[in-house]
């Protein structure tokens, strides 16, 4: 369930197996994983990197011993098994009493119901026999059902460094590698991982989901029952996967920066999707969309289940009341999986029983409290047995009235990080807790300091604008860290600060770089045109220069939409390349289009769009030579560019391999719908190509399959999650946009 630590999210995109891998040709990259991260915020991958619910960091120093009781098998002193390579030779001290071994409140062991040793017994033989990176550490070692729990003991932890450095090694060289998927985790703190995951391990974390779900929303959950997983997350897709006959029956993870540009009553018509529904996502993430909501009643879901971050319970109260439902909350490692769920009698987790739960003192010892190790006894396509999460926990003793099996166990705020912000003596907001918001926002030159009033300032570089609502977003999602009551103020950074100082030089290349790595979502149109004509005032040659495109309207910009800058200069020249590819460099997204007056009157519908929704940028593009086409050359250009088009969506809907992502193809078709429409009004002498215009001309001259169209347009944008892959793969999307390509092309005036 890797979405940054999220739980039912990130919907992994299809990733096939690295080439290396042996089983890579038979792996199966088009279907998704719905429950483990797929790109995290740099990449843009999800926030976490790799921690658990409760925000951790990797330690500076991890101590790579193990403690050994007495007794282990297969731990004799003239033999060179799992004990013998501890710390790369250097065995841990033993302690003269095992408390687990006394069976009292420090002991460590987990109840025979909850981890079954069997299943750990039968993981270990798998890893030892199967996985290169432990047929040397369980070399001539026994493993029985009475002694596994001792034997993965004796094998070293593992840091996130250690396992980007095994690398393939941890790949198992055996198992059923069509159903394994390849999970990338977040690189928050470092660069990211990438973990196999098998069948059975994504079958139990559903299962684990479904479970939680069940506990809490009693009785028939009905076939619709769809869990959404909400991410604000730039670089994250859109995806749906559904499971016939099962509950939940659909999975979707739903990114709504792009829905975020909307006004607020449309937003809200958006979110209407998940009424009814099971609704997942960190606390940040939560917080920012009950306070975009504002009041009760207005989205109703079913439950909401959050993880990623500490959650808080004055979070859960506000989220829950926004929501009108439940709220809990599990926890999660990117690289493990589910590891807990909430206590409803507390605040505190009870471990799953698909995973073995360690804490670990400062000489890798079981503990009262320590570092938190965990170990999934369900993924064998890449086993980590005692991966350290970097989150600090406490066994919590006594009985529990809740229901949950497992052992209860806490997690402590502690963290090797700099504490950023405080409310409070128990709420803080760590370095990598911010880190964490402003990756997957992809705000970068950020930082945060609080003053002495306790106002938290969080300022950015001048250079990176940030809009009303995504400061909004980040002052709720501080908020949420620290308490509603928290003060949060957003401004650009004193250049002339010494904690920012910068050379000259470098003072003025930032001061041209537009959020470098940051596509276009988060930005409006006039922050980009104030941008570009820094970069084209005084440039020799350039007449006139404007924005067009889908950018410039929340309704039609989607993922995979540009930025189109297009610049009429006076003659080509071999400059303009090296111009246009600097600005690029510094925008994501951005698409510039230099040519003269002549060059541009080539196309006509280019030139219509130029004069009918541009957003200027420099100079007249009139005054420039860029005039409105006659009919008579629309019509000349309008029919072959139809039948084109038709020809690249029968080539998409027809394709061997099918349709892969609902997402895309809604975009392929609706861009192609747009421009066929903007020919029907064009042809007829109706000047404009802006999209609602058209959308309502054609509807007056009765073009079929409108109301088809514009759903196809919200999918596209990302204003509503596609249909399961397993329903509809696009194809429909694009039937639609046949269908009025078609019907356009047989009306087109002769």
């Amino acid at each position: 369930m890797r979405a940054g630590d999220a739980v039912g999210g990130d919907l992994a995109l299809p990733r096939a197996l690295p080439p290396a891998h042996p089983a890579a040709r038979r792996a199966r990259p088009d279907r998704v994983d719905p429950l483990r991260v797929g790109g995290g915020p740099r990449a843009r991958g999800g926030l976490g990197a790799g921690r658990g619910h409760h925000v951790g960091v990797d330690p500076v120093h991890r101590r790579r011993g193990a403690h050994v009781p007495r007794g282990q098998p297969g731990a004799r002193p003239d033999e060179r098994g799992a004990r013998a390579v501890l710390g790369r030779g250097r065995a841990r001290p033993e302690r003269a009493q095992d408390p687990a071994a006394e069976g009292g409140p420090g002991g460590h062991r987990l109840p025979a119901d909850v981890t079954d040793p069997a299943r750990l017994a039968d993981l270990l033989r798998h890893a030892r026999d199967h996985v290169p990176h432990y047929r040397r550490l369980l070399a001539d070692v026994e493993i029985t059902d009475t002694g596994a729990l001792d034997v993965l003991r004796g094998l070293p932890t593992l840091t996130r460094a250690e396992v980007r450095a095994a690398g393939a090694r941890l790949w198992a060289a055996e198992g059923d590698t069509s159903t394994w998927r390849l999970s990338r985790t977040s690189g928050t703190t470092g660069l990211p991982l990438e973990v196999l995951v098998d069948q059975a391990a994504q079958d139990a974390e559903r299962a684990a989901l479904h479970r939680r779900i069940t506990a809490l929303l009693p009785g028939d959950l009905g076939p619709d029952l769809a869990v959404f997983h909400l991410t604000l997350h730039a670089g994250a897709a859109t995806r749906s996967l559904a499971f016939p006959g099962q509950a939940p029956a659909r999975l979707v993870k739903w990114n709504l920066t792009r829905a975020w540009r909307l006004p607020d009553d449309r937003f809200l018509d958006c979110l209407r999707e998940v009424d009814g529904q099971v609704v997942t996502g960190m606390p940040w993430v939560l917080s920012a969309l009950a306070d975009r909501i504002g009041g009760s009643g207005r989205v109703r879901a079913a439950l909401v289940v959050m993880s990623g971050e500490t959650v808080h319970a004055e979070v859960s109260a506000r989220v829950g009341e926004v929501f009108g439902c439940p709220v809990t909350a599990m926890y999660v490692s990117a690289e493990v999986g589910i590891a807990g769920a909430q206590c409803e009698a507390a605040h505190v987790y009870h471990v799953s029983e698909d995973v073995v739960l360690e804490l670990l003192d400062e000489t890798a010892t079981p503990a009262d409290e320590g570092e938190v190790v965990l170990t999934s006894l369900t993924n064998r396509a890449m086993p980590l047995l005692r991966y350290a999460v970097g989150d600090r926990g406490a066994w919590v003793g006594g009985s529990c009235s809740c229901g949950l099996a497992g052992r209860r166990f806490r997690l402590d705020g502690s963290r090797v990080t700099r504490v950023a912000a405080r409310a409070g003596a128990d709420r803080r907001a760590t370095t990598l807790d911010l880190a964490k918001l402003f990756t997957q926002l992809d705000l970068p030159g950020v930082d945060v300091v609080q003053d002495d009033a306790g106002t938290v300032v969080v300022r950015h570089d001048a250079a990176t604008p940030v809009p009303p609502r995504t400061a909004a977003v980040i002052a709720a999602a501080v908020r949420g860290m620290l308490g509603p009551a928290t003060r949060v103020t957003v401004r650009p950074r004193d250049p002339t600060s010494p904690v920012t100082a910068r050379p000259q030089d470098e003072a003025r290349a930032a001061d041209r770089d537009l959020r470098l790595g940051q596509g276009p979502p988060s930005l409006e149109p006039v922050e980009v045109a104030e941008w570009a004509r820094s970069w084209l005032v005084g440039e020799p040659g350039v007449r006139a220069a404007a924005l067009t495109g889908s950018f410039l309207s929340p309704d039609t910009f989607t993922r995979h939409s540009d930025v189109d800058l297009t610049v009429v200069v006076d003659q080509d020249g071999p400059g303009w390349p090296r111009l246009a590819r600097e600005m690029h460099r510094h925008l994501t997204g951005l698409r510039v289009n230099v040519d003269t007056a002549a060059a541009v009157a080539d196309s006509p519908l280019l030139r219509a769009r130029l004069l009918s929704e541009c957003h200027p940028v420099l100079g007249d593009l009139g005054e420039a030579g860029v005039t409105w086409p006659s009919v008579p050359a629309l019509r000349a250009v309008a029919g072959p560019w139809l039948q084109e088009a038709r020809a690249v969506l029968w080539t998409q809907l027809t394709a061997a391999e099918g349709v892969r992502d609902p997402v895309r193809a809604s975009w392929l078709s609706s861009r192609h719908v747009l421009n066929a429409l903007r020919y029907h009004c064009l042809v007829r002498g109706v000047r404009t190509t802006v999209a609602e215009d058209v959308l309502a001309v054609a509807e007056e001259d009765g073009v079929p399959g409108l109301r088809e169209v514009r759903e196809v347009m919200e999918v596209a944008a990302e204003h509503r999650p596609p249909l399961p892959v397993e329903w509809d793969g696009g194809e429909g999307a694009l039937a639609v946009g046949l269908r009025v390509i078609g019907w356009v092309r047989a009306n087109l005036p002769r």
